[in-house]
């Protein structure tokens, strides 16, 4: 089976979301990008460590009726395809799919890429996104800003994965609030915090997540937006979604909360 993509589309798809994918042997099944065919010519990638989760859609180019398929793209694979040197709007890259490899021809490239597809079978991911209004709002942070101050704050810390919480506390004098603690290899803590002016007061409560993953989903969206990134708040013990305002069907993320 054959799939066309612009491949401007399909690398950035690739870029956004490969942050995503866990680096545990033992979850071979999320070692990976999940592409699945949805309606007419949109396809799903989606990447999961079971803390976060990133899901994208793109558009296949129509060449006859668009096929039916889903199939995990290994890890190494998708970083190679994502690293590629950066191609023409008008470049097209063609996917050989079977049932079990997959081939990229990459510009330059004397021989297509070849990766041999994840044997597994990977999760329902709908059933992990929240679905409804959220509890506490549709949250707009300043994006450049909120990347900043968690480029600030975990630049003290080591990126050691669930000791680096992150708190995102709403102030009605129109202030967000960023605290950090970590908890260092002999368990002590150490914290500092940065305030970010918002557009408008926020009655939220407090959440928290891990530092480091906030800080690639906000590196992830920053690219396709203009000011703000939009924290879909359903509660503090709750997952919360990321996303562009407006631009939730084409890019969005599934963080959970840390404890704070």
């Amino acid at each position: 089976m054959k799939l066309t993509f612009q491949a401007g589309d399909f690398r950035a798809a690739l870029q956004a979301i490969r942050h995503a994918m866990t680096t545990e042997e033992t979850r071979y099944y999320l070692r990976g990008v999940y592409l699945q065919s949805a309606r007419d010519d949109q396809w799903n990638l989606v990447a999961t460590d079971g803390h976060r989760m990133g899901v994208t859609r793109i558009r296949a180019i129509p060449n006859g009726p668009m096929p039916t398929w889903q199939g995990i793209l290994p890890a190494d694979w998708v970083n190679q395809v994502a690293s590629a040197k950066k191609q023409k709007e008008w470049y097209h890259y063609e996917l050989d799919l079977s049932d079990e490899m997959v081939r990229i021809g990459l510009h330059g490239a004397a021989e297509p890429l070849v990766g041999k597809l994840v044997d597994g079978t990977f999760p329902d991911y709908c059933r992990v996104m929240p679905t409804g209004t959220p509890e506490h709002g549709a949250i707009e942070l300043p994006a450049k800003n909120l990347k900043l101050a968690l480029q600030a704050l975990c630049g003290f810390v080591k990126p050691i994965a669930d000791v680096n919480a992150v708190r995102l506390s709403f102030e009605k004098e129109s202030v967000c609030r960023l605290l950090v603690k970590m908890t260092n290899y002999h368990w002590q803590s150490a914290g500092a915090s940065v305030s970010i002016e918002l557009a408008k007061p926020i009655d939220a409560p407090d959440i928290g997540f891990d530092a480091f993953r906030l800080l690639d989903i906000v590196k992830s969206l920053i690219p396709s937006l203009h000011n703000t990134i939009e924290l879909r708040h359903y509660g503090p013990s709750n997952p919360a979604i990321f996303c562009v305002p407006g631009q939730a069907d084409h890019l969005q993320f599934v963080l959970m909360p840390t404890r704070i």
